[in-house]
């Protein structure tokens, strides 16, 4: 038996993800919907994206960073600004869609400094 992928007409999107035989598929009333997956295949699930052309699914983005872009490359969604290569501590501020100065790395606080 294959593992098949259920598609969104139109968007591509997965709906569900089942293991049948072509035969099964083919009688289905929607079976152009349907595309079979290799076992090998990365990023497969409900609500992930098959894109024809590349032949291969993309999770769903990650919802904590909305402005990230999928990296085909690297198979994993990126900043769309890459981070600073200089030392500093930097996070991702989703709202400005920019890397920020992380401004507390190294900073002690009032009674960690009264210690020292």
């Amino acid at each position: 038996m294959a593992r098949y992928a259920h598609l969104q007409p139109n968007t591509n999107v997965v709906l569900e993800v089942i293991k049948a035989d072509a035969k099964y598929i083919r009688r289905l009333p929607d079976a152009n919907e349907w595309v079979e997956v290799s076992e090998k295949v990365s990023g497969l699930g409900v609500g992930s994206t098959y894109y024809a052309d590349r032949d291969c699914f993309i999770p769903q983005p990650i919802p904590e960073h909305p402005s990230w872009v999928y990296d085909f490359e690297e198979e994993a969604y990126v900043p769309p600004v890459p981070m600073p290569l200089d030392r500093g501590g930097y996070y991702w501020d989703d709202s400005d869609v920019c890397w920020k100065a992380d401004t507390t790395v190294g900073i002690a606080s009032t009674s960690e400094a009264s210690e020292l």
